[in-house]
């Protein structure tokens, strides 16, 4: 009967004596036992249901249906069951709206053979495994169990990390562990990045590989492979889909793969790749039980090659193992297998009836030598040569140019030079590929070394003798990305790149890695502990070698052979970049690129220096708390410690010295406030460390540089004018599509009235010539305003108004808000222009137009009236007809007028103050400050990194002095407080003349300091 309720296969008592009575029936059981590894309970009861015994065997249900394993519980009173999971994998229980599993025949047409495939119209929920008995791991029963349960999941990744869960257990790769599962081992799992949307899940297993037994099985060579082709003219390769995972581990194995995900512990019902044994275990099973009887098959972990003499035997054999695979229910990655080919690439190799050649040339690297350009680079060469000299004939006589290079300080290259290399070049390359006969018995070191721009590796194997002879060799030209990393990362990568590149070799063999990178033996050793944050990249290569058997042990620099490899690799367009997902695009991946900034042994040696800490020890010890550690007193719980070291729960408590040394290495990279008290609490603590790392972080002068301008301080409402035309501001308005392309710009500050005359230069005479007829019809005003524009710097245009009696003054630079008058009236101007060349009229006339509607037409929304009232004090008549008169419509009150512009100034004020985010700066006169760059790239900090003294402050304009005497007038919003200078860096602020000099108390001055002028209002 199918019960989509039940979790298990049942099978009554009374079918299980009929089942074992039967010679042929009984012989099927796969595995027999008397103690059931679950309790079962009724559906609705809490009683337990007796269990006699549980069983594997072989599950027949139709001829096209697959047949597998399936575990049977036998029950003394219930009826038989076939349970939810294994009737959804025979497609003989159907879910809502789930298309039926069936299984079709398809013909495929790869390349020049026509195959019958077998593939399923759509796959059962649990990925398919093998039709073995599920596989049992040895271990060490004396060795303690490994546990690290640390895990540091990213909360971006959280909810992936879930669903990539979630799918694991629906497949049946692994499963929840119950309290009353074995949890003696624990691994943590890492979270690995795979592109921008994507993650990989890694579990650190290097704890429980330790203890495991390994189970060598012999893996095939080239030398026994190229034995089985001769003869061979057609050639398919298969590739398997997640191939471990086919195979299913014994429940006695498990508590092996168990790991931490944070929220529960879980662990492998199937094979995981990390395992020490796991290519060992599937290459035995795939090549001796499911390959089983085939014939023109060969197979290195999941690649196979499927080979035959002519068409038909090669059509034949791929029929058998194809059939294999289906009967082992065998999942293929299509994408990769090719089918019917007269040569095929296989584990590196160009494989073709006419024999084998080296499809990614293993010393090719040599070959393609490129000749040194440095001293370094002919001492690197001359290091492989040495490596190899007793093969070459005559090699003293062939090197001695080259020798004699090596030894001085000054490179240089001539012909006789470039044809010693070349020759020395061809006979390493004959060496090399006379030499290269691998044996799994010999002794295998790997040499790896890293270059700014390449990655070189060389494997090396010794004879009985200890006489080495190179097997293959290989450089990498690294991608512009991994340029970039630091050199300790690109020599793990070059690591990892190696034993990958070679793996053909070194899969179940025990090897050494030789580099002269000594902090990579910490990682790659097993010694560095994983999970505790986010995994690093260098961690995350290093779990892919979790199943190779390798010590790593350091050389000095100049005795690396591989040092050649990775310097004179010929400069190609960069190699696919190592890893598939383009981890540079991650922030994850911001690597530390070095050494510990702390020890354990200086904290403990400065916590033995530290009175307080000293103090607070005695006090643990003894609870006898003095009155001046009552900081420490209140957290008394959570204190404990360990010789001089004192930790609050599991953070640190740092001495004294060796405060600001972590707050520094927190700081690094410039995390804000937040980010570093964050860094901090994860690791140390102490009385006071958050106002300590806030004090440091408002101290760090880059962060103060790179940080946002001060909000802008409340709007100074200006009052008006006592009457018109007694002050103007002028500006230029530049537009090179209309005439001339230059506009001078005049508006009376009081009335709003508009002058605007087109310009044929903007140099100080014809500046002041087109004022003088403005000035010949409404007169000399009293104040002209304008911005530091070159015309109204200069001395002929200051001293004409002035010897006229017409002040001078002028914006603050860089902030053309100060004049908010005249730049209004440039909008507008703007759009008038913009206009004209939509409604293709002509430019003038529409410009004459807009003044002529803005200064007598249109009346000021602020004030009810038109400038011209204001500034004439009548109303213009002539645009429209109008029924006032001259004299009977020209009271004007100037005190009303007065009341409406302040009152409509302060509600402008206060919207404006809030919509900015206005804020009052606390700069005054004698501060040191950074000023805002105004010309800069994206990359360059927002203030720049000299500092000045404020020498005046009005308002928002400040008046500061550099160190070399310049002097600037700057917004305030442009101004930031330095960083406190060192005592001899300190800089006098200005002298009571210099203030005088700024400063009257009776009216408003004008002048300049040094090269700029300012204008101060008391």
């Amino acid at each position: 009967m199918i019960d989509s309720g039940a979790q298990v296969n049942t099978v009554t008592k009374l079918s299980f004596s009929k089942i074992v009575a039967d010679e042929l029936a009984s012989s099927k059981i796969l595995a027999l036992s008397s103690n059931t590894d679950q309790p079962l309970k009724g559906y609705g009861s809490n009683d337990p249901i007796k269990v006699v015994a549980v069983f594997s065997a072989e599950l027949f249900v139709s001829e096209d249906r697959p047949v597998m394993v399936e575990k049977f519980y036998v029950v003394d009173e219930l009826r038989a069951l076939l349970g939810f999971n294994t009737a959804v994998r025979y497609s003989v229980l159907d879910i809502g709206l789930t298309v039926p599993v069936r299984y079709q025949r398809l013909s495929f047409n790869r390349g020049n053979s026509n195959i019958a495939l077998v593939e399923s119209a759509s796959r059962p929920a649990e990925f398919p495994k093998f039709n073995v008995p599920p596989i049992t791991l040895k271990y060490n029963t004396d060795m303690p169990p490994s546990r690290n349960v640390y895990t540091n999941i990213p909360i971006a990744f959280k909810e992936l990390t879930k669903q990539k869960l979630s799918d694991l257990l629906i497949s049946g790769i692994i499963e929840e562990v119950t309290p009353d599962m074995d949890r003696s081992f624990c691994s943590s799992l890492l979270v690995v990045p795979k592109g921008r949307d994507d993650i990989r899940l890694v579990i650190d297993l290097r704890g429980p590989n330790r203890s495991i037994h390994r189970t060598p099985f012999k893996m095939p060579t080239f030398e026994t492979i190229l034995m089985e082709l001769h003869g061979a003219e057609w050639f398919s390769t298969i590739d398997l889909k997640n191939a471990f995972f086919h195979i299913e581990l014994h429940e006695n194995s498990r508590h092996l793969t168990n790991f931490f995900a944070g929220d529960g512990i879980y662990r492998y019902k199937r094979l995981p790749f990390g395992l020490c044994n796991a290519p060992d275990i599937f290459q035995e099973v795939l090549q001796t039980v499911v390959l089983a009887g085939c014939e023109g098959v060969v197979n290195y972990l999941d690649d196979m090659m499927i080979f035959g003499k002519t068409k038909e035997e090669h059509d034949r054999n791929l029929a058998k193992v194809m059939e294999c695979l289906k009967n082992h229910n065998v999942m293929i990655n299509e994408e990769k297998c090719k089918f019917g080919q007269k040569s095929v690439d296989f584990l590196g190799f160009l494989v073709s009836s006419d024999g084998w050649k080296l499809a990614d040339d293993k010393i090719a690297a040599l070959k393609n030598f490129r000749s040194p350009a440095t001293i370094a680079e002919v001492k690197s060469f001359l290091g492989l040569i040495n490596f190899i000299e007793r093969f070459i004939p005559h090699r003293a006589q062939r090197t001695w140019r080259l020798r004699e290079l090596a030894k001085g300080d000054h490179f240089y290259w001539d012909n006789d030079l470039e044809k010693e290399f070349e020759f020395l070049k061809n006979d390493a390359w004959k060496t090399v590929t006379s030499l290269g006969y691998y044996s799994r018995f010999d002794e295998t070191e790997l040499y790896v070394d890293a270059s700014p721009f390449g990655l070189g590796a060389v494997l090396v194997q010794f004879d009985k003798d200890h006489q080495p002879r190179v097997i293959a060799c290989a450089s990498k030209t690294l991608t512009p990305v991994e340029q970039k990393y630091p050199q300790t990362q690109k020599e793990a990568l070059a690591m990892v790149w190696g034993v990958e590149k070679f793996s053909m070799y070194l899969m179940s063999i025990s090897f050494t890695i030789r580099t002269d990178a000594e902090a990579n033996e910490f990682i790659f050793g097993g010694l560095h502990r994983i999970g505790r944050r986010a995994v690093t990249r260098a961690e995350a290569w290093a779990l892919k070698l979790q199943p190779y058997s390798f010590t790593v042990r350091r050389i000095p620099g100049n005795m690396n052979i591989a040092d050649a490899l990775s310097r004179l690799v010929v400069q190609n367009p960069p190699d696919k970049s190592f890893d598939d997902e383009t981890d540079d695009k991650h922030l994850l991946y911001f690597l530390d690129t070095g050494a510990m900034e702390l020890t354990w042994d200086e904290i403990a040696s400065s916590s033995e220096q530290d009175k307080e800490l000293c103090s607070v020890k005695a006090a643990i010890e003894t609870g006898q708390w003095e009155s001046g550690l009552r900081r420490y007193e209140s957290q008394s719980r959570n204190l404990r410690s360990l010789g001089f070291t004192i930790f609050k729960n599991d953070q640190v408590i740092l001495p004294q010295a060796l405060r600001n040394t972590a707050i520094r290495s927190a700081h690094q990279g410039h995390m804000g406030v937040s980010s570093t008290k964050r860094i901090m609490r994860e690791y140390f603590w102490w009385p006071g460390m958050s106002s300590d790392v806030e004090a440091y972080v408002k101290a760090c002068e880059t962060c103060l540089l790179l940080s946002r301008k001060n909000p802008p301080i409340p709007l100074t409402n200006r009052e008006l004018p006592r009457g018109p035309w007694e002050i103007i501001q002028i500006d230029f308005y530049t537009d090179k599509e209309f005439g001339f392309g230059e506009f001078l710009v005049v508006v009376d500050v009081y009335s709003r009235y508009l002058h605007v005359m087109e310009m044929k230069a903007i140099n100080a005479e014809s500046t002041i010539d087109a004022l003088n007829k403005i000035f010949l019809v409404w007169g000399y005003p009293l104040i002209i305003q304008s911005d530091n524009g070159p015309p109204f710097q200069s001395d002929l245009f200051v001293k004409t108004w002035k010897n006229r009696g017409i002040a001078i003054q002028k914006s603050i630079p860089m902030s053309p808000q100060s004049n908010g008058a005249i730049e209004r009236q440039n909008q507008g101007i703007k759009k008038a222009l913009a206009a004209s060349k939509l409604d293709n009229c002509n430019w003038r006339i529409a410009l004459e137009r807009y003044v002529h509607n803005h200064n007598k037409v249109r009346p000021l929304s602020r004030l009810g009236v038109t400038p011209f009232e204001l500034l004439v004090g009548w109303k213009y008549r002539g645009t429209f007809p109008c029924l006032w008169e001259a004299s009977a419509d020209n009271d004007l009150d100037r005190e009303e007028i007065r009341e409406k512009d302040a009152f409509s100034k302060q509600e402008s004020k206060r919207y404006t103050d809030s919509k900015r985010g206005a804020k009052e700066s606390n700069l005054a006169v004698g501060d040191r400050v950074v000023l805002a760059q105004q010309k800069r790239l994206k990359s360059d900090p927002t203030f720049g990194i000299e500092k000045y003294t404020i020498l005046a402050r009005d308002g928002a304009k400040l008046v500061v002095r550099s160190d070399r005497g310049v002097v600037y007038s700057r917004n305030v919003e442009d101004a930031k407080r330095a960083v406190q200078d060192s005592p001899d860096e300190t800089t006098p602020g200005p002298t009571d003349k210099q203030k005088s000099d700024v400063f009257n108390a009776d009216e408003t001055l004008t002048g300049h300091i040094g090269d700029e002028s300012y204008i101060l209002t008391s």
